[in-house]
């Protein structure tokens, strides 16, 4: 970005500036793909990581991990942690309500 260097896509790949390529009329298969995965998941654990990546930008490393420390401790007493380490042992889909 500093340079100005037009870069193509296999080299953000490589550089590490994107997870993935894909081709272009696949784009909207694989986001769908992705937000099916992300939606699978506990709806608080999800607000909560984009809590702890926006806060990381303001945070040191100490005060990161301090953070994730505490909404780790109120996600692992929420009903969604408790709704999945249920459904993991009667080995089935957990049913998350956002709570």
């Amino acid at each position: 970005m500093l340079t100005g260097e037009i870069i193509d896509a296999e080299e953000a790949y490589r550089i590490g500036i994107v997870d993935e390529i894909v081709e272009e009329d696949r784009v909207m298969d694989r986001a769908m793909e992705i937000a099916r995965k992300i939606a699978e998941k506990s709806p608080t654990a999800v607000k909560f990581a984009k809590r702890a990546l926006n806060a990381a930008r303001s945070m040191s490393l100490h005060d990161g991990l301090k953070y994730e420390l505490g909404l780790f401790a109120v996600l692992f007493s929420s009903e969604n942690a408790k709704e999945g380490m249920k459904a993991f042992l009667e080995k089935r889909k957990p049913e998350f309500r956002g709570k």
